[in-house]
């Protein structure tokens, strides 16, 4: 089980109410808007501040909407002060009308919440964000862009507070909304894929996830323009999908793109840090755990710069701790745990599932030390928390399962410890698909246990399944394993047949070896 660390995205919106057209204002505001979507903010403040001079009075319904557009210029530069002290200046003016506009009033409030959120505060954010809606629904404007954004946003909010079954319809709600009102290629739309791309890797749907992500960015390239910050929080999220699917090589690559545009994004250094955290867990899963151990410790270093979120270093201690204990460094690994726990114990939410990942790759480790009675209660503790938080029918509990059944084998327990099997493998399915490593590692260990407990036509028909399911069936180790138990109902002919496949992938693999050996020989 590995962590998930994202920087959430909420949507801001960077126009108010329609005006008549023909006023210098208005042309200005609306030259300002085109030069804010291709990304030419400094031109937008002057041609904002220019329609702001030639208003008659500030304190107007065109002035209320121009403060709402220079606090989203200011955001897209990453200048929250700024921007929060307009939408605020924005809010208080309307307020001052004899005829307050609700609608830019919830867009003044849509982009604090948007402030709110960024700042870790979905809760401030949620009540914002509802506040924004009655106003919207009093005027009876439910049905325009302000109100599809509001609800795109409180989608996103109430996924970062862990309230998933609430947020999955509201945000298919809000697709419906978006895509009338900007269009199907727009960047709300591309952001509103983004943001419920987040939330379906959050419930598991792995799947999904990647679908989603896909579809993000294929709309983001048929664009003139999109901030480096919306493309690489798209292209993390979707190489994160990538990775717990089982892609490795386009999650790679993914990943690497959505790092190599962190870097180059000023003040982006929280945003940069969990794409390294996300790349250094794939590594992990390929076993390139020298390449994952030097981006985790890249983002330490990072995390040492400044001040940082506790969450995200817990999360980066929690992989380099994965690292650890895959080296045999059990000591260390320990100590990277047990700080990652520290943190993530009082959590809510979210938090409270990062914070079951960290005890499970504890109990990782006292099953290593062969500790089976501590690493079961630790697994029991983390599908509590996961069955709470996520459901019973997410991936995690299926892990959790399975985990808690490998304990239960190590202690001889085999009949109980099949029938979590059974159980992780009917969610494994489900979450995955007939063929996916995750499912074929649990028919690999249902195999194994099968095979302890002498029933040995289980065993083989379960390492038939592994290997049928197995995207990639081409395992020495399980087709000699598998051979054993064919041996056992006395299928020789059989056992052969599989014994020889085994061995000449393994002479096919030793070969190959060698001559990436010989190749990167004479390169020196």
């Amino acid at each position: 089980m590995l962590p998930r660390s994202f920087r959430p995205l909420f949507l801001i919106l960077v126009c108010g109410v329609a005006f008549c057209s023909g006023l210098r204002w208005n042309e200005l505001r609306q030259q300002a808007e085109a030069a804010a979507r291709v990304g030419r903010f400094e031109q937008a403040e002057q041609l904002l501040r220019a329609a702001l001079a030639s208003l008659a009075d500030e304190k107007s319904a065109p002035g209320v909407a121009i403060w709402n557009d220079l606090g989203s210029v200011y955001h897209s530069q990453g200048l929250l002060a700024k921007a929060e002290q307009d939408f605020q200046h924005a809010l208080a003016l309307n307020t001052q009308l004899a005829k307050p506009d609700p609608n830019q009033s919830a867009i003044a409030l849509n982009n604090l919440a948007t402030l709110a959120g960024e700042q870790r505060d979905p809760v401030k954010a949620e009540t914002l964000l509802k506040q924004a809606y009655a106003l919207l629904e009093s005027a009876s404007l439910t049905g325009g862009a302000t109100a599809a954004l509001v609800h795109t946003n409180l989608a996103l909010t109430l996924g970062q507070q862990g309230r998933y079954s609430e947020a999955a319809p509201l945000f298919r709600r809000a697709a419906v909304e978006v895509k009338a009102c900007f269009g199907v290629q727009s960047l709300e739309y591309s952001r509103l894929l983004t943001n419920q791309g987040l939330l379906q890797l959050h419930m598991g749907a792995y799947r999904e996830a990647v679908a989603t992500g896909r579809e993000a960015v294929a709309v983001q390239r048929a664009l003139p323009y999109v901030s480096q910050y919306d493309r690489a929080l798209t292209l993390n999220n979707l190489g994160f999908a990538l990775s717990e699917s089982g892609e490795f090589p386009e999650g790679e690559r993914m990943l690497s793109e959505a790092i190599r545009l962190w870097e180059g994004i000023p003040g982006g250094r929280e945003q940069l840090v969990s794409s390294l955290n996300n790349f250094g867990s794939l590594e992990e899963k390929q076993h390139k755990l020298t390449a994952a151990r030097q981006l985790e410790e890249r983002a330490l270093k990072l995390l040492d710069q400044g001040k940082s979120d506790d969450l995200i270093r817990a999360a980066v201690w929690n992989n380099l701790g994965r690292v650890a204990l895959a080296e045999h460094k059990y000591g260390e690994a320990r100590e990277l745990f047990e700080k990652a726990c520290e943190v993530g114990e009082s959590g809510t939410g979210v938090a409270q599932v990062r914070y079951a990942a960290t005890l499970s790759n504890l109990a990782s480790l006292e099953s290593a030390e062969k500790h089976y009675k501590r690493a079961e209660a630790l697994y029991r503790k983390t599908l509590a928390i996961d069955e709470g938080r996520l459901g019973s029918q997410h991936p995690e509990v299926a892990s959790d399962l399975s985990n808690i059944a490998a304990q239960m084998v190590y202690q001889k327990q085999r009949g109980k410890a099949l029938e979590l099997y059974e159980r992780a493998r009917a969610i494994t399915e489900k979450s995955f698909g007939p063929v996916s490593s995750p499912l074929a590692h649990i028919w690999r260990n249902m195999a194994v246990a099968y095979y302890a407990d002498k029933q040995f036509r289980e065993s083989a028909f379960a390492y038939k399944k592994a290997l049928e399911t197995s995207p990639d069936p081409n395992v020495p180790l399980w087709l000699h394993e598998y051979a054993l138990s064919l041996r056992k109902l006395e299928r020789f002919g059989d056992a052969e047949a599989i014994e020889t496949r085994a061995v000449g992938i393994e002479v096919k693999n030793t070969l190959a070896a060698q001559k990436q050996q010989r190749s990167d020989s004479g390169t020196l």
